[in-house]
């Protein structure tokens, strides 16, 4: 089979992409979808974090299952470093500061 000229219907002569090359273009747009309905979710997450440290208020503001956080958590790093940032903050003395500066 020659695998340089791409691959045509036999009767109308349009280009047919191959079963990997269409499932990989799924699979980008899928995770293109996922990222833009996950993403403001994230942002909401880290925000409700920050003043209270609490995962499971955080999670129900969010709209986000606890154990469907700790699976992305655990897939990306950058997620991980983000979450734990925010709850490092809800310790420390910056919480009151803020508040303070705020009155």
């Amino acid at each position: 089979m020659n695998t340089t000229q791409p691959r045509t219907h036999p009767k109308s002569g349009i280009f047919a992409p191959s079963a990997r090359a269409a499932r990989k273009q799924q699979q980008a747009a899928a995770r293109a979808a996922h990222a833009a309905i996950v993403q403001p979710m994230l942002s909401v997450l880290i925000a409700e974090l920050r003043p209270h440290g609490s995962l499971p208020r955080a999670c129900a503001a969010a709209g986000i299952n606890s154990a469907t956080l700790w699976n992305w958590r655990q897939r990306d790093a950058t997620l991980d470093h983000d979450v734990r940032r925010a709850m490092q903050f809800a310790k420390s003395d910056a919480v009151d500061f803020a508040k303070w500066a705020v009155l």
